[in-house]
């Protein structure tokens, strides 16, 4: 994006200031500090329309970035540049590059995001104040000020401040300054070119068509990579935003979860995470999903058939390995969407399951939808959430349809037409497995087939990828 030149006035003078505008070339020198992380940053940025490049060195250059911006005549592309230590090679230079289809941006704000809001002394100098605030709903906050003097027409940075405050939490989420300073209006075409370093591998990568290939080559905690992440990401999972101001409140939630995600990933602690399609909602918003509403203790039409002293014995001579799966007792996974209805999903899979066993293995596909609909007498509440115990009674009053028949599923709370079916499948009771039993579980498993559980939905377990899963935050 090339600069335009803008008129401004001297600091002293009582006008109004013009809009912000960046040098079309410049070099600076930064320190990046996070008061969350406690990580201080050196970095040294180079920028120049005349060459239609940028940079950015962090940590003295252990580290390098080249952009190469798109033109008519040629894509853009990222250059990153790093050393690789292996068990066979100590600290070789690598270069990898990927061509980018959307524009590049500089190493600075963008200027149009910022108002100006007046003057103020900054460690001995005074200086203009731009400042871009961004408030969404009750969700959060997010303030950027931005510190500059003119030179030459241009303003020049000294400081910017960035503070991400979520209300729901009641917490300063982010909280950065950037301190710039040395700067030189002066850059040569050789900081620019990348071509300049030898042994770089040019790999064939385009980003912004695969958004799980971006983001291994970005990192959440750089402002350029998270507008590349994130344009990449609503490209991927085909999001559409109401305005410019939910797209920028998107875009800073997907940045918290990314990285949460990322941080996680780096302990190994036994799972994955990933960024899927819930990456751009918050904690709130991802709680709609948990549509359990507990109507009290757990009891079923049938007392659970074994004893603790039957449990012991019977566990005893259970395989240490058994995968329904294999036997065709579990149903496809399916998707609830945006409705609170996993009560009705369990309770349809529990049921399904129970069905295959007793019938060799054949999988039928109940309605969810019929749940939804037509068990509100029983304490659900179809898409705003429901209890499994509660479910399993609408059961074996009512039974419940096949999907096919009784209609696909809304994703909203519909017309109850269960009185239509011509075939549907009775429940003669349920029984609730012993409390805080895990080897009454395995027995169940093993003897009746599925059950249905509720289990604690943590913020992680939304972007759960694989691995065995274990919160212990409750």
């Amino acid at each position: 994006m090339r600069s335009q030149r803008k008129t401004s006035v001297n600091l002293y003078e009582d006008e109004p200031v013009e809009e912000l505008s960046w040098p079309p070339e410049f070099h600076f020198k930064a320190e990046k500090i996070d008061f969350k992380s406690g990580i201080v940053e050196p970095q040294e940025l180079w920028s120049s329309d005349t060459y239609n490049r940028s940079r950015i060195d962090y940590y003295g250059g252990e580290v390098k970035k080249y952009y190469y911006w798109e033109t008519d005549d040629e894509p853009g592309y990222v250059v990153n540049v790093n050393h690789v230590s292996t068990e066979d090679y100590h600290n070789v230079l690598t270069c990898q590059r990927w061509s980018m289809k959307s524009e590049l941006h500089k190493p600075l704000p963008e200027p149009e995001e910022f108002e100006y809001t007046g003057e103020q002394e900054l460690e001995g100098r005074w200086v203009q104040v731009w400042q871009h605030n961004v408030v969404y709903k009750e969700h959060f906050w997010k303030e950027r000020t931005l510190y500059t003097y003119i030179d030459d027409g241009f303003h020049i940075p000294v400081q910017q401040v960035r503070k991400l405050f979520f209300t729901k939490k009641a917490s300063l989420s982010t909280h950065v300054i950037t301190n710039y300073y040395s700067y030189n209006s002066t850059v040569e075409e050789e900081d620019l070119d990348v071509k300049l370093i030898e042994d770089c591998d040019d790999a064939s990568v385009i980003l912004g068509d695969d958004f799980r290939t971006d983001v291994n080559h970005l990192h959440p905690s750089k402002d350029s990579d998270v507008d590349l992440a994130f344009h990449s990401y609503v490209k991927h999972h085909s999001k559409k935003y109401s305005s410019e101001h939910e797209h920028e409140m998107r875009k800073n939630i997907f940045q918290q979860n990314w990285e949460m995600v990322a941080h996680h990933n780096r302990q190994n602690l036994g799972y994955k995470l990933e960024l899927n399609h819930f990456a751009d909602l918050t904690e709130d918003e991802l709680s709609s999903f948990t549509g359990l509403r507990r109507q009290g203790p757990a009891v079923g039409t049938h007392p659970f058939p074994h004893s603790d002293e039957e449990v012991a014995e019977l566990a005893d001579e259970l395989p240490e390995n058994y995968d329904m799966r294999v036997e065709g007792y579990i149903s496809a996974i399916k998707n609830q969407a945006q409705c609170g209805s996993c009560w009705a999903f369990s309770s349809t899979a529990a049921v399904e399951g129970a069905l295959a066993r007793s019938n060799g293995g054949r999988i039928l596909d109940l309605s969810e939808q019929a749940l939804v609909d037509c068990a509100w007498g029983f304490g659900n509440r179809g898409c705003h959430g429901g209890d499994m115990q509660m479910a399993f009674m609408y059961l074996t009053k009512h039974g419940i349809s096949l999907d096919e028949e009784y209609g696909p599923y809304l994703e909203q709370d519909g017309l109850c037409h269960m009185d239509n079916m011509t075939t549907v499948f009775s429940v003669r009771g349920y029984s609730v497995v012993t409390k805080r039993n895990p080897e009454a579980l395995r027995v169940a498993l093993y003897k009746y087939g599925p059950t249905a559980v509720s289990i604690h939905f943590s913020r992680k377990m939304a972007f759960y990828a694989s691995g065995i899963f274990y919160d212990p935050i409750w």
